[in-house]
């Protein structure tokens, strides 16, 4: 049965029995961002009214990060000016006061991993919290997992290269020419070779019906944190509507079950999905911004040191 903490002493408790954990899972969404004035990626823009400027929206639609989005020259210069003003949204962007709880709790070695779903890199602006691009086959593995990718790379449609993202190269109607393509081309052609088509660059995030960046990696890792039975498990900021994520929680919340004393919480403004696989996750719910569930746990902000 699931307890609802509300109040401060309530939640002290809790707090007293995450502070002995040592194998946190944590996994996160979009609500861990919010404060940092990330918008949500849930809302259709009303296109007649010109909304396409992030500056002046709060929701990105589902359809202008869906695959689609390279079908023809309209959607991919939609798509670009949305990736552009996106950038420039995370770049500027501070850690919140939940990115540095989840920072405190790996800095004191009780973090086992970070599951993120959100594609900002503000997470990773903190020590702590760093992660590797490719995600590798095999571990030892970084504390954070991005489930979607990054939007600060950009990876090549032919020759799989990575490189930064870089805003002015998201201009127009066409997606950027790959620099490594290219070159390579170039050279076949200097010597009498002939010369190759060249690969388009494209942010390396997942949209909407598509395989996610690196999955065999991602599934290796969440197969070890499994069979490792974390002791905690906090589940915040997301709704848990993508399958795979959802399935992931749940094998985690088993696992962290088959332990004694294992605690499974959830953390958001609005109550834990109802299905039936999900009923029996919870030993806490606590209904309440995870900045505010930070700050009562005693998190201060600090300056971020980025590498």
């Amino acid at each position: 049965m699931s307890e609802s903490h509300q109040s401060n002493d309530d939640l002290q408790l809790l707090f007293q029995e995450l502070r002995k954990k040592t194998k946190i899972v944590i996994v996160a969404g979009a609500g861990i961002s919010e404060a940092a004035g990330i918008p949500e990626f849930r809302t259709r823009l009303n296109a007649a009214e010109g909304k396409d400027n992030l500056e002046r929206c709060k929701y990105i639609t589902k359809d202008m990060l869906d695959a689609f989005a390279f079908s023809d020259d309209q959607k991919t210069k939609q798509f670009m000016v949305m990736t552009r003003e996106l950038s420039q949204t995370f770049s500027s962007a501070r850690p919140t006061a939940f990115h540095h709880f989840i920072a405190h709790l790996a800095k004191r070695g009780q973090i086992r991993r970070l599951y993120i779903q959100n594609i900002d890199d503000i997470d990773i602006k903190i020590h702590p919290l760093a992660t590797e691009v490719p995600l590798s086959l095999k571990g030892p593995w970084p504390n954070t997992i991005q489930l979607h990718g990054s939007l600060s790379k950009v990876c090549c449609s032919k020759c799989s290269h990575i490189d930064d993202f870089r805003q002015t190269d998201f201009q127009g109607h066409q997606m950027p020419s790959c620099n490594q393509c290219q070159a390579y081309s170039e050279a076949r052609s200097s010597r009498g070779m002939r010369s190759l088509s060249i690969g388009k660059l494209r942010p390396r995030i997942s949209l909407y019906s598509e395989q996610p960046w690196d999955a065999d990696a991602v599934g290796r890792v969440s197969v070890a944190d499994v069979r490792a039975s974390p002791d905690a498990v906090v589940v915040v900021g997301t709704a848990l509507k993508v399958h795979g994520t959802a399935k992931l929680v749940q094998e985690l919340c088993r696992a962290t079950h088959s332990r004694r004393q294992g605690i499974c919480i959830w953390l958001n403004i609005d109550c834990p999905p109802t299905g039936s696989n999900m009923k029996k996750c919870w030993d806490f719910v606590v209904l309440s911004r995870c900045d505010t569930f930070a700050r009562l746990y005693g998190i201060k902000e600090e300056p971020v040191i980025t590498f």
